[in-house]
């Protein structure tokens, strides 16, 4: 009889494999550490540069030219001809226009024109005077009267060509042209101008709003040819060189602007700059408006009544640092004259004197101590340098001031960075000048401050003072 057997299954003891176990620890470890060093933001360094910044603000306007202008009218109806060319210079003595009842003359004088553009030797010895007379006077820092010769000595030879024109043309009617043909001096002398608008007029305190729009401005232009009726305006004579601009301004810019007395300004038109003086003033509407006030430029300009320019502000120039760089820092606060100095040669270290007490006895000891930052009133030291209650007793030799002791006790923030070149960050202060987007541009040439290629922390809100930074 066989017997009954059970069947027991056989369990195999647990191997662990410490390398898989290892190995797991390690990545694990590596997986977490890769994951915290691109999850974090990682301290950075800057390399400190220069900059320049200008002010971003808009400083572009559209300005009402302002001069003084005066306007010529038509004494009887006819046919006008001009004889010298606008935006030149002209005399009261100066052949400016002619009028002719019927036009039939005019026609003729235009003839005679194109057919005889001759100079007499009268005319050559007259425009010898002009060149010789300007050869004479000339100045090379005046360089920009050249152009203004240019143009006044391109009007002369017009205006002998067509004087010549007149004379053969009286030559040629005799008696038959009297009272058809009228020929006309200028009544002012100035720059001659073909055009009149409704602003020849305007005062800067009779300034509005709706003065600089274009809309409202009325234009007449005046040409060779035209038939003019008897008191309608025929031109107009610019007698002075002084003129003005005049800018609507904002608020802000009234505000901004107020205590400037002279400007430099851009005019858009040529790129032309020039400094000039400046004042603010009240208009008729209540509204401020800029006034500039210029002694030349007036003749280039003479054709413009609406002028685009820029103020022109000099720009900004320092060193470049990234905003986030920036850190705030406490310091104790010692009035400047306390500083002194000890030690000799090149072992002379600026300090304080500080009172020690052991015991009973009171002794006073220089301690060379770090100064972060001066100005006219007040040296900045380091909190770690000294404690509040220490106390400050001036040099001997200096005799600014009849107290001799200075407690320490108030404290004041500065702004600085955490300069790395020695490999641990060091609070470095600056002196902000002006901002730009990101950047601020700081004080160059503050020596306690920054220099171009020092090494900064980007980030200082990542780390703390003292600590230690691989590049």
């Amino acid at each position: 009889m066989a017997k009954n057997r059970r069947v027991v299954r056989y369990r195999a003891p647990i191997n662990i494999n410490v390398g898989i176990v290892v190995f797991g620890i390690i990545f694990l470890y590596v997986a977490v550490y890769v994951i915290r060093y691109y999850s974090q933001e990682r301290v950075t360094f800057y390399e400190v540069v220069n900059g320049t910044v200008a002010d971003d603000s808009s400083h572009s306007y559209t300005a009402i030219a302002l001069r003084n202008e005066k306007v010529s009218f038509a004494d009887e109806s006819g046919y006008i001809n001009f004889y010298a060319r606008e935006g030149t210079r002209v005399a009261k003595t100066t052949t400016l226009f002619s009028l002719d009842k019927s036009g039939k003359i005019n026609e003729l004088l235009a003839k005679m024109s194109d057919e005889d553009k001759k100079l007499s030797d009268a005319n050559i010895s007259t425009i010898k005077k002009q060149l010789s007379g300007f050869v004479s006077n000339y100045d090379e820092m005046n360089y920009d009267n050249v152009y203004s010769f240019k143009s006044s000595l391109q009007g002369t030879i017009i205006e002998l060509l067509n004087n010549n024109a007149i004379e053969n043309i009286y030559k040629s009617l005799g008696d038959a042209g009297a009272g058809q043909f009228t020929i006309n001096k200028a009544e002012n002398t100035g720059i001659v101008e073909y055009y009149v608008d409704n602003y020849e007029d305007l005062k800067p305190e009779e300034l509005k709003k709706s003065d600089f729009d274009k809309n409202n401005r009325h234009v007449a232009v005046i040409n060779t040819g035209e038939l003019v009726e008897k008191g309608s305006p025929i031109y107009k004579t610019v007698t002075q060189e002084q003129w003005k601009l005049a800018v609507l301004l904002t608020d802000e810019d009234a505000k901004k602007y107020k205590e400037d007395t002279a400007m430099k300004i851009r005019f858009k038109k040529d790129n032309t700059k020039v400094s000039t003086n400046f004042e603010i003033i009240k208009g008729a509407d209540g509204k401020k408006y800029g006034i500039f006030t210029f002694q030349k430029y007036m003749i280039k300009y003479a054709s413009d009544r609406f002028i685009d320019i820029e103020i022109v502000e000099d720009s900004i120039s320092g060193l470049k640092i990234p905003k986030k760089a920036l850190v705030n820092k406490d310091f104790y606060v010692i009035p400047i004259e306390y500083k002194t100095s000890g030690g000799v040669g090149k072992n002379k270290q600026d300090g304080f004197i500080v009172r020690k007490y052991e015991k009973t006895e009171a002794k006073d000891v220089f301690l060379p101590i770090e100064i972060h930052n001066e100005d006219d009133k007040y040296c900045y030291v380091d909190m770690k340098d000294l404690n509040a209650g220490d106390e400050i007793i001036m040099d001997a030799n200096n005799k600014s001031t009849s107290s001799g002791v200075y407690i320490i006790r108030d404290t004041q923030s500065l702004t600085g960075v955490y300069n790395i070149n020695n490999g641990y960050t060091q609070f470095v202060f600056v002196n902000k000048l002006t901002e730009s987007g990101d950047y601020y541009i700081v004080e160059s040439h503050n020596k306690y401050g920054v220099v171009v290629y020092d090494h900064i922390i980007l980030n200082a809100d990542l780390v703390k003072e003292n600590q230690v930074i691989f590049q």
